[in-house]
């Protein structure tokens, strides 16, 4: 198995187990925690910071824009389409994009599933040391992802650039109209004695003169 297949195999898996966990207690709540419960009917999760209580909610996370059934679902198919054309197209790099991304998907998908079955999502988390909205597992997901991944863009650091070379200044660069010097090998028995300031000495033609004088 390549490593592409066990990665997509650990995504489909970690969305499930959100899914799953998600519908499976808000399932629960609904059997055993009366509607708009009260103090006494709440079930303690951690004594002093969170209970569990049963609303109704049906606004998008934490109770926020209520009303719109058709409008979130066409806004969740329309999320889940960019997170997937996004992983297909490798517009996501780093790893952790990828995974804060599909559980952010997998949150979304759970909290849809309600609004799609019954036009609202069940929440049952509320918090006892501060006001705040109740809220279940699917919006953990997606509210935390989210944060995580803006953070994470935000302290990235760009990959530092390579130096670009200096732009030669035009010194000591042949033009097409100049040939290009002669190497030390390739130079003349005279020009070579130029270059170290000698004077050149001149070959006498001997050839000639004996044949001269033989005439």
């Amino acid at each position: 198995m390549t490593a592409k297949k066990k990665t997509v195999i650990g995504y489909v898996l970690a969305s499930l187990a959100i899914i799953a966990a998600d519908q499976a207690l808000k399932a629960w709540v609904v059997r055993n925690i009366p509607l708009n419960a009260s103090a006494a009917q709440q079930r303690a999760l951690i004594p002093g910071v969170v209970h569990l209580t049963h609303i109704r909610n049906s606004g998008v996370a934490f109770g926020m824009f209520s009303g719109g059934r058709w409008l979130f679902l066409a806004l969740l198919a329309a999320f889940c389409v960019i997170v997937v054309w996004a992983l297909v197209r490798h517009k996501l790099t780093a790893p952790w994009e990828r995974w804060l991304a599909v559980l952010a998907m997998a949150g979304a998908i759970g909290n849809g599933i309600d609004r799609a079955l019954y036009g609202y999502v069940v929440d049952m988390f509320e918090l006892e040391f501060m006001h705040f909205a109740v809220f279940n597992i699917a919006d953990i997901a997606i509210n935390v992802c989210c944060i995580l991944f803006v953070l994470l863009m935000l302290l990235r650091k760009e990959p530092e650039k390579p130096e670009q070379p200096e732009e030669n200044s035009g010194e000591n660069v042949p033009t097409e109209e100049e040939p290009p010097a002669k190497e030390p090998e390739e130079l003349t028995e005279a020009e070579g004695a130029v270059l170290k300031g000698e004077k050149p000495c001149r070959t006498i033609p001997i050839i000639p003169i004996l044949r001269a004088m033989r005439i």
